[in-house]
């Protein structure tokens, strides 16, 4: 029997939400990836080694409920950014900033659901070189986005489905032409004003920010909305009947800086208050005025300094390893997102 290699594998997602929870939805979009292939496992399983049988072994053994779960790691660009945070967060509003001179251009704006429990899903192909599967009821439990000097930014995203797998024969679908992310893309603002709201498509930040770009070693940002399974009583089917976020959204961002000064520390003993804007702008969208890029900025409209330790590298740069706390703004809330490229929807 012949060797089987990954090598000429893919995987595919649908742009567009599931009409209900698991109700499989036409894959349109090709996303290359990294890391292992899905596998939907045995969650629950009861066998009858506790039972009083006349045997001295399990005789039974029985099935309650499946899963998949995975991550899907690949290098940032705006259309993996976008549908991954949008099914993790829940809220998107889309727009054009210039279609008469962009008629291209998409602007989408991602922020946390807070009206709704439920997630939203997708439906996922992967062919792993030797049988190709489909997997509906795809959803998200957290993103992380990361980057350092001389790299690529790269996103992980948590995604679970609801442990039904079929026999898929669908065409490979198309990528977007969209070039990754990379360090010399992304600045990172500290300070300034944050104005303007996403219904106007008015958002900017003003003032005077910080530019700490050249002291910026890496970053990390993760969002997580808690997700989890739910397996309703009288669905005999083994699998996930729907997927509920949890009370809240849990964010981890941590910074590494080269020392300059004592800023970081003094401004983590006075439990200064700032906004963090992470703008990370690719190429000219083509087809237009050349004014339009793929991008993707970061929002965090309240933030504070949470821990600040000093330490040095190998040639005695004074570093400091910065985590902060993500705080909920009235107006703004938590975090915003805001991406462009050509892409006309997602989840609609």
């Amino acid at each position: 029997m012949a060797i089987k290699h990954i090598v000429s594998g893919w995987r595919g997602f649908s742009k567009g939400k599931e009409t209900s929870y698991g109700t499989v939805k036409t894959v349109d979009t090709l996303l290359n990836f990294k890391g292992q292939p899905a596998d939907v496992k045995v969650k629950d399983q009861v066998m009858n080694e506790d039972e009083i049988s006349g045997f001295s072994e399990a005789t039974t053994r029985t099935i309650l409920t499946k899963s998949l779960e995975l991550t899907h790691e690949q290098r940032a660009m705006p259309h993996n950014l976008a549908l991954f945070m949008a099914l993790c967060m829940g809220k998107i509003t889309t727009d054009q900033p210039d279609n008469v001179n962009d008629p291209a251009a998409y602007r989408h704006y991602l922020e946390r659901d807070l009206t709704t429990v439920d997630l939203k899903s997708v439906t996922m192909v992967e062919n792993d070189g030797v049988q190709q599967k489909q997997y509906p009821g795809i959803f998200c439990k957290s993103v992380e986005i990361k980057g350092d000097r001389e790299g690529f930014v790269e996103m992980t995203a948590e995604i679970m489905g609801n442990g039904g797998q079929s026999n898929n024969a669908e065409s490979k679908p198309s990528a977007e032409a969209e070039s990754y992310l990379r360090y010399g893309d992304m600045t990172f603002k500290r300070g300034g004003s944050l104005s303007g709201t996403v219904a106007a498509q008015s958002l900017a930040v003003g003032g005077s920010p910080v530019d700490l770009s050249s002291k910026l070693r890496s970053f990390s940002y993760k969002i997580d909305n808690l997700a989890r399974p739910i397996y309703e009583i009288g669905d005999q089917t083994k699998q996930v009947s729907r997927a509920e976020r949890g009370r809240r959204w849990e964010h981890t961002l941590n910074c590494q800086f080269e020392v300059e000064d004592t800023s970081h520390h003094d401004a983590m003993l006075a439990g200064t208050q700032y906004i963090l804007h992470i703008p990370i702008i690719g190429d000219v969208i083509g087809g237009g005025s050349g004014d339009e890029n793929y991008r993707c900025e970061l929002y965090f409209p309240i933030v504070e300094y949470l821990e600040t330790p000093k330490t040095y590298d190998d040639n005695g740069i004074l570093i400091v390893d910065a985590n902060f706390q993500v705080l909920e703004d009235s107006t703004y809330g938590s975090v915003i997102a805001e991406i462009h490229n050509k892409v006309v929807s997602y989840l609609a």
